[in-house]
């Protein structure tokens, strides 16, 4: 029987490893690939913090032991600072770092790796669907599911094939 908890994969971000290290969303992705591109020392936190009913999973614990990195795009602040003040009674400083607080890692990895589409940068990161183009034969790759049996490889071959 399941308890809930922290479960890998189980959010609605895009998952997957980088280097070997769990991001749990491309947030975390993002301040991961910038964090070891800087050489900021860094782990996946090694378990939960637990108290009064109040169990945390923070996400990332500075090479200091003491400074925990947590990325968040949708969870309340309300549950945030609830689990801050967990963490912070067990001798933690807590960095909260939100959409706004990462565009400067967002910024780099953009630039630095030429892709906004930062789950393509997962490890073993391979699209979900193939396709042929209906105008130029080519096959290609994509993420996204088409839902109509004509499909284009880029809008060239799309504005080409409506030309004719």
């Amino acid at each position: 029987m399941s308890r809930g908890g922290y479960r890998e994969g189980s959010g609605r971000s895009k998952s997957g490893y980088y280097k070997g290290i769990y991001c749990g969303s491309t947030y975390e992705l993002c301040w991961v690939i910038y964090s070891i591109d800087h050489q900021i020392g860094f782990q996946r936190f090694p378990g939960r913090l637990e108290s009064d009913g109040t169990i945390y999973y923070p996400d990332f614990l500075l090479s200091d032991g003491k400074t925990i990195v947590e990325t968040k795009g949708y969870e309340n602040r309300i549950s945030v600072n609830k689990k801050t003040k967990l963490a912070e009674s067990f001798g933690f400083v807590v960095h909260v770092l939100y959409k706004e607080d990462l565009q400067y890692a967002f910024e780099y990895v953009e630039k630095t790796y030429g892709t906004k589409k930062f789950y393509e940068l997962y490890d073993n990161y391979k699209p979900r669907y193939e396709y042929v183009c209906s105008f130029c034969g080519v096959t290609f790759d994509t993420d996204k599911r088409r839902n109509t049996t004509t499909v284009y490889c880029s809008r060239a071959c799309s504005m080409k094939s409506t030309a004719q």
